[in-house]
């Protein structure tokens, strides 16, 4: 794009054919069709048609600035010679710094930053403190000159009373210099301040984030952990329980295996046979047969030598054969 720095306000091309307005410091948001067909109206004579990034048109901002420089510098020649030329062309380019300083850029004076513009307040302090020592001193009074020297004493007292109010002009300047490098000074201590601090709570911040971050890594792994520990308790009881419910089950089944292997194996109920005699009775149940419960009762003491066979429809059918009455026949 063309450079535009000093152009003049109006309607510029862009390289996508259409126009662009610029309002003098910068490009707006208005864009125009191209008047490509009224070759009439954009002569190439003006400065604000820009044939490429090198041309830099000399616009009206740019006559008034640097024509007001030199006219300045010009009335302080002619009334205080090169002393007052420094002075006045030194206020001139400290004011023109100080602006530069609060915008932030002049455009026709190429400041485009507030570090020019602060080279140009230094160049304008040194101006003045140059006009300041150039500066003649007055020439002094005598009563006994002749009448010539007392004509042009009038001049003189002018010449000298203008070079007073030219220091007195540098020694506002440079007062007013002084307070400007202070405020800067104070603006940019102000800053450097309010960037520590932001520093700081920027810092700060992060190591609360930091913190809570940490914290809640570490509760996550402790639920993480506690869940896993439950987890594992629930399947370690589901697991004892497994296995007590199968050796429950095994020990039914073994149990109700060996009543059925006890039922196998057991003698069918005796038949209610009755015997002729307890010898006949003993070739089958040497103890004889009893009623359920029946104990043994002789008369010397003694016991049988083998147990009966406690069933009521045998004792019945053989009951003759029980001589003592203790319910136990053919006792032996």
């Amino acid at each position: 794009m063309a450079d535009t720095t000093n152009a003049p306000a109006g309607w510029y091309p862009q390289g996508d054919g259409q126009q662009r307005y610029w309002n003098g410091e910068s490009w707006t948001q208005h864009f125009a069709p191209s008047l490509s067909t009224q070759p009439a109206s954009r002569p190439s004579s003006k400065p604000a048609r820009l044939a490429g990034p090198g041309s830099r048109p000399f616009g009206k901002a740019a006559a008034f600035g640097w024509g007001g420089l030199a006219l300045t510098a010009v009335i302080g020649a002619l009334s205080s010679g090169f002393s007052g030329a420094a002075i006045l062309a030194g206020l001139f380019t400290f004011v023109l710094g100080v602006i530069a300083l609060a915008r932030g850029r002049i455009g026709w004076a190429r400041l485009r930053s507030r570090g020019a513009a602060g080279v140009v307040i230094g160049a304008a302090l040194a101006l003045l403190t140059i006009g300041a020592v150039a500066a003649p001193p007055p020439a002094p009074s005598s009563p006994g000159l002749p009448l010539t020297s007392r004509a042009a004493a009038p001049a003189r007292n002018a010449a000298a009373e203008t070079t007073t109010a030219d220091s007195a002009a540098a020694e506002v300047a440079a007062a007013a210099a002084a307070a400007a490098a202070d405020k800067a000074a104070a603006d940019a201590a102000a800053k450097a301040t309010a960037d520590a601090a932001a520093a700081t709570a920027k810092a700060a911040s992060d190591a609360a984030a930091k913190t809570a971050r940490d914290a809640a890594a570490k509760q996550a792994k402790a639920v993480a952990a506690a869940s896993a520990k439950a987890q594992a308790a629930a399947q370690a009881k589901a697991a004892a329980q497994s296995r007590a419910q199968e050796a429950a089950a095994a020990s039914a089944k073994a149990k109700a295996a060996a009543q059925a292997k006890a039922s196998a194996s057991a003698p069918p109920p005796p038949a209610a046979t009755s015997y002729a005699n307890c010898t006949a009775m003993h070739a089958v149940y040497k103890g004889g047969v009893a009623l359920p419960g029946a104990v043994d009762h002789r008369s010397n003491g003694g016991h049988a030598k083998y147990a009966p066979v406690y069933n009521r429809a045998l004792y019945e059918a053989n009951s003759f054969s029980d001589r003592d009455g203790d319910g136990i026949a053919c006792e032996a």
